[in-house]
């Protein structure tokens, strides 16, 4: 039998799938955002902090400070010859109200990426969001 809580969560997942499916019966019924700028329209408040997973040349932080004013960004990336905050998940430190993962995910094996969102969602401020894309 399994636990009351995660009995609860997979309750709200399917419940949650069902009103997506109500509200977009078809693949082509789902909404796609052209401009990414529009990604963070809403999740923003300010001086929330972010974190920016894979975060490469840090090619966000100018669009993420610019949604609301005081915003902390900070961004992680295993590539140690760029400029980034943390290089290692095990570093960062306290709680996010926005996570970013663009397009990253991808490029993990199956089990890792599960992993990792398990890792991120431990990140998260109560009330807080995971924003992910793919290509």
């Amino acid at each position: 039998m399994p636990e009351p809580a995660l009995a609860s969560a997979w309750l709200r997942f399917h419940e949650r799938k069902s009103e997506i499916h109500r509200l977009h019966p078809t693949v082509w019924a789902i909404p796609v955002l052209r401009k990414r700028g529009q990604l963070l329209q809403g999740l923003l408040r300010p001086g929330a902090r972010v974190l920016d997973v894979g975060a490469g040349n840090r090619n966000w932080e100018e669009k993420v400070r610019a949604a609301a004013p005081g915003i902390e960004y900070l961004s992680l990336d295993q590539d140690r010859g760029t400029r980034q905050d943390y290089h290692d998940l095990d570093e960062v430190r306290g709680s996010f109200d926005l996570i970013l993962l663009i397009e990253v995910i991808e490029h993990l094996p199956f089990d890792a990426g599960v992993s990792l969102l398990g890792r991120l969602r431990d990140l998260l401020a109560p009330g807080g969001r995971l924003l992910l894309t793919t290509p």
